[in-house]
């Protein structure tokens, strides 16, 4: 594939994906950073990881991320206060 050709793939009407190289230079144009976002949004890049892709430090990388809301850490508070539950309870037996 050269460097500015791609394939899309449609349904009846609808665009619904497009194939293209890592060298096409759409991808240099927001695409490729696009990608990396949602791929740590998704948990398959760390911040670290996301940080070099984007050329940034990692507390850039953090403010980026606050402005489209979206969380550097997944912390789920109801599961530590059920174990924080249990474990009062064990204790009062």
């Amino acid at each position: 594939m050269k460097n500015d050709e791609y394939v899309l793939l449609t349904n009846q009407d609808s665009v619904i994906g497009i194939i293209t190289g890592f060298e096409n230079q759409t991808l240099n144009h927001g695409l490729f950073h696009w990608l990396g976002v949602k791929a740590f949004k998704d948990g398959d890049l760390s911040l670290s990881q996301l940080a070099n892709l984007l050329g940034l430090n990692r507390l850039n990388t953090i403010e980026i991320l606050g402005h489209l809301n979206i969380p550097i850490a997944d912390y789920d508070l109801s599961e530590d206060l059920k174990t924080l539950n249990i474990l009062l309870d064990e204790r009062n037996c």
